[in-house]
């Protein structure tokens, strides 16, 4: 399992053991305004959040690109607009996602970023806690175990997410893999940030 520090942010607050702190500090001195990606999952196009940040479409992983998912497929993405998210201000992100096995590249300079997964269970199959279990594999090393997004939130269609500080990079790409155990893995969006 990764050795690092993962918070769950609610309300773009993170909350540690050492209290509450907004996400902008928390990622300080990193720039929330220029990440090295910003990706929608399961979206098609370019989306502008209220916030004026630019989050790049979906796509099977394209080289020249510079990222994409290996295991893309359209039929592996799942679109609910009409679906009211909880815990959020940018409802977009979390009303798409892909499902299945995502297995996510970005291409990178070697050193050490900063990566934030976003989650929302919107599946209307999938309403109680255990009924949805994956694991989070980044550069090869288990991130999260067993991660269960509304055990997680504590309800459905409500937006978290999995921040985790400290990701080395020596390869020149940036790999994070979803491996379902139980139904199957989802991610609704991805910022990778460099340190």
């Amino acid at each position: 399992m990764r050795n690092c520090c993962i918070f769950t942010v609610t309300a773009f607050l993170l909350c540690s053991c050492a209290g509450i702190m907004s996400v902008e500090k928390a990622l300080s001195p990193l720039s929330l305004d220029a990440p090295v990606y910003r990706v929608n999952c399961g979206e098609d196009t370019v989306y502008r959040d209220f916030k004026g940040y630019v989050w790049k479409p979906d796509r099977i992983y394209d080289e020249n690109a510079g990222y994409g998912n290996l295991n893309y497929a359209w039929e592996t993405t799942s679109v609910r607009y009409n679906l009211p998210i909880k815990n959020t201000s940018r409802r977009k992100i979390y009303q798409t996602e892909s499902w299945g096995s995502p297995h996510y590249r970005f291409n990178v300079e070697n050193g050490r970023y900063t990566i934030l997964l976003h989650f929302a269970e919107t599946f209307e199959g999938i309403t109680e806690p255990g009924k949805r279990q994956f694991d989070v594999f980044m550069e090869s090393e288990k991130a999260l175990a067993g991660f269960d997004p509304i055990r997680e939130s504590g309800l459905h269609a409500k937006a978290i997410i999995k921040y985790f500080p400290d990701v080395k990079v020596e390869d020149g790409a940036l790999d994070i893999e979803f491996i379902p155990t139980r139904q199957q893995a989802i991610i609704n969006a991805i910022e990778v940030f460099r340190q």
